[in-house]
């Protein structure tokens, strides 16, 4: 199964960034109950979701990628850290944590 988790973070200034770090949690989400016994739920999205990347906007992927029954979030342990200054690139650093069980 492919799976997706976005991130937003704001800036309070309109000086360029140059590094965030965030610090969160991997958590599953499933909006209604699983399909009756014989029918897997998981082949419906074995679909290769990721690969309209080229053909859809973000906004239209993370809308429809939402609307799954089951889905990923990352829940931040606290605020993102933001590195401001003049770079050529924007270095992302995503510690995550996977919790070894959770209720879904």
């Amino acid at each position: 199964m492919e799976s997706l988790a976005q991130l937003q973070v704001t800036t309070s200034t309109a000086l360029p960034v140059r590094k965030i770090k965030t610090i969160g949690k991997l958590e599953l989400s499933q909006t209604s109950a699983l399909q009756p016994a014989g029918v897997s739920i998981f082949k419906l999205y074995n679909d290769n979701y990721f690969n309209r990347l080229e053909s859809v906007s973000s906004r239209t992927l993370m809308i429809d990628y939402a609307k799954r029954n089951l889905t990923t979030s990352y829940s931040l342990n606290g605020p993102a850290i933001v590195q401001y200054g003049q770079s050529d690139t924007l270095q992302i650093e995503m510690i995550v944590k996977v919790p070894q069980k959770q209720e879904i």
